[in-house]
């Protein structure tokens, strides 16, 4: 199993100018590590992860930077020729990518993580930032996945916001890869919610006997609980 390693920052932090910063000035594809931001919850989540690409992912316009290994350019843009680390030298303004031999894609058998950006009655987008099939990284994609009311539970649930909630942290598997999406399931034990934050207080909810609660508070709040929920 993977080890999410992540932190909040609050939407007013002073940090906020950094990133931002970061991401007006370094394509996207360099960083090492990915941000999640909750309007609702008004904070940052930062998952440091390592950035891939698979072979045609688009890394920057020529006129940014100079094609080097494992990349090809085509119309003014360079595109990875290889699944891999891409790598953007800022001294040299060249980008390459590192090929990494090991490289596949998600199947349905892939373990996806990531965060829930929108939770309506019978379905939840989720944005996914990481992949693993038997301990080992599979490439995602597409960066959204979508989970619809039937696959959440085996259980009948009335509506999805129900089981989850915008900012929840989530362990779920691949239902179905197509043209046009990717579908996540959660109804097993072992998936569903691995970290959740009140609605009231937007502090991290623990795992109390079976109920999640805020320590501030001392409301309790309804979730699709995975085994795997990390603070217990």
């Amino acid at each position: 199993m993977v080890k999410i390693t992540f932190f909040l920052i609050p939407a007013f932090s002073p940090f906020i100018k950094l990133l931002s910063a970061l991401n007006s000035s370094i394509p996207l594809n360099s960083f090492r590590w990915t941000f999640y931001y909750s309007k609702h919850f008004s904070f940052f989540l930062v998952f440091f992860l390592e950035k891939m690409v698979l072979p045609g992912d688009y890394l920057s316009a020529e006129e940014e930077f100079s094609p080097s290994f494992n990349t090809f350019e085509r119309d003014g843009s360079i595109f990875s020729a290889v699944a891999g680390e891409p790598n953007f030298d800022n001294n040299e303004r060249e980008v390459s990518v590192k090929a990494k031999k090991s490289a596949r894609l998600i199947s349905p058998r892939s373990i996806v993580f990531g965060v829930i950006s929108k939770a309506a009655d019978d379905y939840a987008l989720v944005k996914m930032f990481y992949a693993e099939e038997f301990n080992e990284e599979r490439f995602l994609p597409r960066s959204h996945g979508r989970l619809p009311i039937a696959n959440v539970e085996r259980a009948f649930v009335k509506s999805v916001k129900d089981k989850f909630r915008q900012g929840d942290i989530i362990k779920a598997k691949i239902a179905s890869i197509k043209p046009w999406g990717i579908d996540l399931r959660t109804n097993e034990r072992e998936l569903g919610v691995i970290k959740a934050f009140s609605v009231e207080s937007r502090e991290p909810l623990h795992l109390i006997g079976n109920q999640l609660k805020c320590l501030s508070t001392g409301l309790s709040e309804q979730r699709k609980i995975s085994s795997d929920y990390l603070l217990k």
